[in-house]
């Protein structure tokens, strides 16, 4: 049961305890396929009569968001963080600069052993 504040306590009954009925998605689909569902939509979001009425602009909306939510899915969320890293293009910048003094090295260290290897040739030509 709900307390006072609308949340349930641990421990109290659930106000459903059944959850969702099985076979309700099914049912659902059975009765009405995503064909009449999806033309339906396309109705509305083009502004036609639906029902004898006009459709208000926000329920135009709605249908065009709907359907382009299901047709290229769902743009993503992303929150402001403001002072935040929430990409960690700061931790990409410090890998970078390591990479690049590592090859510095090896370059430094591929051209020492070159110049070694020339005056070894010389010295022992």
């Amino acid at each position: 049961m709900a307390s006072s504040d609308g949340y349930f306590k641990p421990g109290q009954p659930s106000a459903n305890p059944g959850g969702r009925p099985r076979g309700l998605a099914a049912e659902v689909r059975r009765q009405y396929p995503a064909d009449q569902l999806v033309a339906g939509m396309i109705e509305l979001a083009l502004g036609n009569l639906v029902a004898g009425q006009k459709p208000k602009p926000s329920d135009i909306l709605a249908a065009r968001t709907w359907l382009a939510d299901r047709g290229w899915g769902k743009a993503p969320a992303h929150a402001p963080l403001e002072g935040a890293d929430p990409l960690e293009l700061g931790e990409i910048d410090r890998t970078l600069a390591r990479l690049r003094d590592d090859l510095a090295e090896l370059r430094a260290r591929r051209d020492a052993d070159a110049g070694k290897d020339t005056v070894s040739r010389v010295a022992s030509a």
